[in-house]
């Protein structure tokens, strides 16, 4: 019988990628945002409603900011190359923590006194939409590694745009 201790720590793994998740597509917003300077009175319906994630999803954002990004040059050459591959890596495995089937196994090895090991799987597409089995484990120790510079480049271009700008960061409540 698998505790509910065990189910919860699944939840948890959950909660932290898609929570994660969602402040990265939260930073992109706000580079969006600011990047189209709207007027005062248009901000909030560009920020809330224009670029809301029930309307305008994170790959529609992630290829605006890229197409941004073809102009103002703020990622070039490999440091580009590494924010896609890494952006591409969390939304990957956001999706799959969210909405593919995890599954729930057992290890266990032909050794006396062995407690078995309960660990979970997730499902995984691959861009070449084959689909693999990872474990929940590994594959959060990579997001949290992939997702540490793609943070920290948006919030880079952020400064970048308050400098020029002004009171981004600010409203951006990073």
């Amino acid at each position: 019988m698998i505790s509910r201790k065990g189910i919860n720590i699944g939840n948890k793994k959950i909660g932290h990628v898609v929570g994660h998740f969602n402040h990265i597509e939260g930073l992109l917003k706000h580079l969006l945002t600011f990047y189209i300077e709207p007027s005062e009175r248009k901000k909030e319906f560009v920020e809330e409603i224009l670029l809301n994630n029930s309307i305008l999803n994170f790959s529609s954002k992630l290829k605006l900011f890229l197409n941004i990004n073809q102009e103002e040059k703020w990622l070039n050459g490999r440091e580009l190359d590494d924010f896609k591959k890494n952006i591409y890596f969390l939304s990957n495995v956001r999706n799959s923590f969210a909405h593919a089937e995890t599954r729930i196994h057992i290890y266990t090895e032909h050794r006396k006194n062995r407690k078995p090991k309960i660990y979970y799987v997730v499902e995984k597409f691959e861009n070449d939409g084959t689909c693999a089995w990872y474990s929940a484990d590994e594959l959060l120790k990579e997001f949290n590694k992939k997702y540490i510079p793609v943070e920290n480049t948006l919030i880079r271009i952020l400064h970048q745009l308050d400098k020029k700008f002004g009171n981004i960061i600010e409203s951006a409540s990073i």
